[in-house]
């Protein structure tokens, strides 16, 4: 049951089964921090408040950016994480790693919601999206996509998790 669920967490987050990192091939080092940082997360069981810094804030922003990939602020939202994990943990990871514009644009979104535990609540998410698009745009009222050609952001959090592990004398082991 265990590894139906991480099973299940990787595929949401980074497709196949196989995790595939292949867009961080250009920094190595992120590449690594986050090959190990969901390693693990498997060891964890999934459970993400038990993994250290950086790696924990590692799986929330690749996760987060890989939802933004598959289709912008909306498909954050639409996506339904078998993590389940609530919107103020993506905003204090984003503001961790210094972009707190970014942590501004998901609180913003997040905020519209006007139901309890909207984390949770796929069907009522989907709903308030729809009934809140804009048809000259294509986007919901009141929200931006600026975030999702944020081409910083991967490397702004490379640079953090190194200063993280240089900070705290941990070295980046599976």
């Amino acid at each position: 049951m265990i590894q139906e669920l991480f099973t299940k967490v990787r595929g949401f987050f980074l497709g196949p089964e196989k995790p595939n990192f292949s867009y961080l091939e250009n920094d190595p080092f992120l590449k690594e921090i986050t090959e190990i940082s969901f390693d693990k997360l498997e060891i964890a069981e999934g459970h993400i408040h038990e993994l250290s810094e950086p790696y924990r804030t590692v799986v929330i922003i690749i996760s987060a950016q890989k939802a933004f990939s598959r289709g912008g602020i909306r498909g954050f939202y639409t996506a339904d994480s078998p993590l389940s994990l609530p919107y103020p943990i993506f905003i204090e990871a984003f503001e961790r790693i210094g972009y707190s514009g970014a942590a501004k644009e998901i609180k913003t979104s997040a905020d519209s919601f006007r139901f309890k535990d909207p984390h949770t609540q796929t069907d009522s998410r989907t709903k308030y999206m729809r009934k809140n698009i804009d048809p000259h745009t294509g986007q919901v009222r009141g929200w931006t996509n600026w975030i999702c050609q944020d081409d910083s952001i991967l490397p702004g959090l490379s640079a953090w998790a190194k200063k993280t592990l240089t900070d705290s004398d941990n070295k980046p082991d599976a």
